[in-house]
């Protein structure tokens, strides 16, 4: 065995004994390349802060509402989460701190829903017929990358 075929079998080994992450970006993508591996992007990928979502609505039957979000096709957060709440509450909806905080005058009904993996379009069947509803969206790329509080918009029951 000669000396170049001892260092490849020395590193093919140690990528199978030894968990531990290497040192260094080089010997991380010097062992991917040797072990002929898929290569991935070895630095953390940095997610920016998404865009306020733009919504559109339609009334579907008595009791349903369909939401869309029309922002584009490069709008592509991880989560969207939406916030449905009867007019009649006069609530106040905003994000503080990354939490939602609703303040209402009036009880009523509330329903969140969120669109995991990009999703851009969300279902409400659980309405009441007659009744009006505003609804808030915010999306979500990571933990701490909130976007702000879409306008308000209602949806005439």
């Amino acid at each position: 065995m000669n000396l170049v075929n001892f260092v490849l079998f020395t590193v093919r080994c140690s990528l199978f004994t030894d968990s531990a992450n290497r040192d260094t970006l080089l010997e991380a993508a010097t062992n991917i390349f040797l072990s002929f591996l898929t290569s991935r992007k070895l630095i953390k990928n940095k997610k920016g802060k998404s865009p306020r979502p733009k919504l559109l609505w339609k009334r579907i039957g008595t009791g349903g509402f369909d939401i869309k979000i029309v922002n584009g096709k490069n709008y592509n957060p991880m989560n969207t989460h939406f916030i449905l709440l009867e007019s009649s509450m006069n609530a106040k909806v905003t994000i503080e701190n990354g939490e939602v905080v609703i303040v209402q005058e009036n009880m009523g009904h509330i329903i969140f829903k969120s669109a995991n993996a990009k999703g851009k379009f969300a279902k409400f069947r659980k309405v009441k017929f007659g009744v009006d509803y505003d609804i808030y969206a915010y999306s979500q790329n990571g933990n701490d990358n909130l976007s702000e509080l879409s306008v308000k918009l209602t949806l005439k029951g």
